[in-house]
């Protein structure tokens, strides 16, 4: 595994505005048909962490500012299932304030050293940005492992919106309103299935994994980054919506839909 997916992103300026979870089976936390909301974790350290704090997001909604450094991590069965879904589609708006990046979110196994599932914005130089989704299973893979991983104009200091959506063996990338590129993958499995010990990163992979990179190339200290929205939904069509007019309808259907069983029609 290279130095570019253990990337880890400790140090950043967080907005996020919604982060739910509308999951599937009715016996354990996070599998019920509800809306979970991930910013609980969050909002729950706002008066005891100074690396986190309010602050104004997109458009001017309140937003959870989080520097970094601080590490955010929760059980992850307590939000989502054992037997994670078989198509998803993740949506995100974001802010970079330098071009370092890092994991936007990671599920990652109980020793902290391989990246289950999550996705990742690094620059790739000449005013271009990676954003790759991470795939493993970590009950049979030592390294962390890259489903698919598309190239993009950079956003330093601009939001942007994208969007995920994993489709049996088709991974494809929404950028800016655009269905911006396909890539046809090999998942394997094509469920993942959670051990009770994993754990949900919110915007890094965890400590074991930071360690290793900064062996090789130390953060400053003083560089932020800003996400807006980290989301699932059940598919992706129709749904990410871009126009301004719309946007709080947007943030309104923005949630981790795994049991939608129709595409939401919204104009652009």
């Amino acid at each position: 595994m290279t130095k570019t997916v253990r990337l880890y992103l400790p140090f950043l300026l967080l907005y996020i505005i919604i982060f739910n979870v509308l999951s599937i089976d009715l016996n354990a936390p996070g599998d019920s048909e509800s809306d979970i909301d991930l910013l609980v974790p969050v909002k729950s350290l706002l008066n005891e962490r100074v690396e986190l704090y309010k602050a104004k997001g997109l458009d001017g909604f309140p937003a959870v500012g989080i520097k970094r450094g601080v590490e955010i991590v929760v059980p992850y069965r307590q939000y989502l299932p054992r037997k994670f879904f078989r198509n998803f589609a993740f949506t995100a708006v974001i802010r970079p304030d330098d071009r370092q990046g890092g994991y936007l979110f990671a599920v990652v196994n109980p020793l902290d050293t391989v990246v289950d599932l999550g996705v990742l914005v690094e620059s790739a130089g000449d005013n271009q940005t990676n954003i790759t989704l991470l795939y493993t299973d970590s009950s049979k893979e030592t390294d962390t492992k890259a489903l698919a991983s598309f190239l993009v104009p950079e956003f330093t200091k601009d939001w942007v919106k994208f969007a995920l959506e994993i489709q049996e063996d088709n991974v494809v990338l929404y950028f800016r309103c655009i269905r911006f590129a396909t890539r046809q993958v090999k998942r394997k499995p094509v469920q993942l299935v959670m051990d009770d010990a994993h754990k949900l990163y919110i915007a890094s992979a965890g400590p074991i994994l930071r360690k290793e990179f900064e062996k090789k190339k130390p953060w400053k200290q003083n560089i932020s980054y800003g996400i807006a929205i980290l989301t699932f939904d059940k598919s992706i069509d129709e749904i990410f919506l871009c126009s301004k007019k719309n946007f709080f309808i947007f943030l309104e259907f923005l949630t981790f839909d795994f049991i939608m069983q129709r595409k939401k029609k919204l104009n652009y």
